[in-house]
């Protein structure tokens, strides 16, 4: 079998890789990731709710945040001006539909309904329907 170059690429499902090889065999490692380089919007009126810990969940549309993993730390902005206000480990992640996100989570802001929650999750997004893969991702601030 060939060796893949770069060998990351054999394994696309890890966003980094520690390798050890031995012998034949290689090892490898799912390492925790800094992204200094990224960050995670937040509409202005959010912003002091991630700030004072209330806010500690996010739901994202889109493959855009994917690659982030549990344990991983990224920067999180005010979207209004892009100005970095913190950095935020990620808790936890999962992966839903939107018919099946729930509407009064804690964590997150709670809506009457699901009308007005897509209401509001389409001031962010497109038209949202149903069957629409969401991201959930937990995290907690770190500074």
């Amino acid at each position: 079998m060939p060796l893949c170059q770069p060998l990351a690429s054999c394994f696309p499902h890890f966003h980094s890789l520690t390798l050890r090889s031995i012998g034949k065999v290689i090892f490898i490692k799912n390492e925790v990731m800094k992204y200094s380089d990224k960050a995670i919007g937040f509409a202005k009126d959010l912003v002091p709710l991630v700030k004072d810990g209330s806010k500690t969940l996010t739901y994202r549309l889109g493959e855009k945040y994917e690659f982030l993993q549990v344990g991983d730390t990224i920067n999180v902005k005010d979207s209004s001006t892009e100005q970095v206000f913190g950095e935020v480990e990620i808790a936890e992640k999962s992966i839903t539909t939107f018919k099946d996100l729930p509407i009064d989570r804690k964590g997150h802001e709670k809506y009457p309904t699901k009308e007005v929650q897509r209401k509001t999750i389409e001031k962010y997004y497109n038209k949202v329907e149903d069957d629409d893969k969401v991201l959930i991702l937990g995290f907690k601030l770190i500074i």
